[in-house]
């Protein structure tokens, strides 16, 4: 519903956030090398169990504070699209 982009937008426009930034690659790996973020932020759909294990290892070697946001039920794009998929059925 909403592009990389826009999603981007969004958050950078927020007064608490530094740098937003959109990566090819499946994994962040690369840009967390590059960029060797202080903090490093995850939505509540990851764990600490589901943070892919290359990120954590190059993650903790930096020393960046890894953070997950709680996941609120009701925001989710995807939840969004089948509701109305549903309702055009």
């Amino acid at each position: 519903m909403n592009n990389e982009s826009d999603r981007a937008e969004v958050l950078a426009a927020l007064e608490c956030v530094g740098f937003v930034t959109i990566f090819p690659e499946k994994r962040a790996t690369r840009f967390i090398e590059a960029a060797k973020p202080a903090i490093y932020v995850k939505g509540g759909d990851y764990s600490s169990d589901t943070l892919n294990a290359e990120e954590q290892a190059l993650l903790r070697e930096i020393g960046a504070e890894v953070r997950i946001l709680p996941f609120v039920r009701g925001y989710s794009t995807s939840e969004l699209l089948e509701q109305l998929r549903q309702t055009i059925k």
